[in-house]
């Protein structure tokens, strides 16, 4: 399996974690990590 990274860039309360739970939830075939550079800074 080929490792794989999705970005997801975009100003604040844009939309970026709901379009990442979508886009887990929706298309991906196994649970992913997700985080947030907000969360570490």
């Amino acid at each position: 399996m080929t490792p794989s990274v999705i970005v997801i860039y975009g100003a604040s309360s844009s939309g970026k974690t709901c379009l990442a739970k979508a886009i887990q939830e929706e298309l991906l075939p196994s649970v992913w990590l997700s985080f947030s550079l907000d969360s570490i800074f």
